[in-house]
């Protein structure tokens, strides 16, 4: 696992940033998804958060933190499609976001980058599909486009929930805004 020395030394400190939320675990009963942003700051910041059609603005004093929750509309259960589902985070002064997607039983969460400091070429980690009453748990990767016509193409090395075979490669185009996610199994 690499990354850039110069973002080693600036962190994950930023003042835009596009994420997104990945399918939590299947639900199961009554299990409610709730899905959040963490927002802290050194210094006073403000600024907004834009998804689907909504924008929220947010300040942030000077050593603090927000939470603001956002719409569970926004997690992606797809798999193989384009879709719009990204959340862009703007502030006027740099600032430090996890995004957490929480039902009970199984908490996803991760520390976004900043845009500048996103790459180009990615390894996924993925496991064995693991055995659940209702589906299946499956590996899987999200991408979010950040420029217009981005050349996307993924080497599968294994199958996809969709019966794509190991070996096989994809490609597509992703806007700014549109994500892409895709399950499948490590074997």
């Amino acid at each position: 696992f690499f990354i850039a020395s110069s973002s080693l030394a600036q962190g994950y400190r930023g003042k835009n940033f596009w994420l997104a939320f990945p399918q939590n675990a299947i639900i199961e009963g009554d299990k409610h998804l709730s899905m959040s942003l963490f927002i802290m700051a050194e210094a006073r910041a403000a600024g907004t958060i834009t998804y689907l059609d909504s924008t929220i603005h947010f300040s942030v004093e000077t050593g603090s933190s927000i939470e603001v929750q956002l719409d569970t509309d926004l997690e992606i259960i797809s798999s193989g499609k384009t879709e719009r589902k990204a959340v862009q985070v703007v502030s006027d002064h740099d600032i430090s976001l996890y995004a957490v997607s929480h039902r009970p039983a199984s908490t996803d969460s991760y520390m976004a980058i900043p845009t500048p400091y996103l790459g180009t070429d990615y390894a996924i980690a993925g496991y064995t599909s693991l055995s659940n009453e209702e589906a299946p748990f499956m590996s899987q990767a999200t991408i979010v486009g950040t420029k217009k016509n981005t050349l996307v193409t993924i080497h599968l090395m294994g199958p996809t929930r969709e019966g794509l075979p190991k070996g096989r490669s994809i490609s597509f185009e992703l806007d700014s805004g549109s994500t892409y996610q895709l399950q499948g199994s490590a074997k």
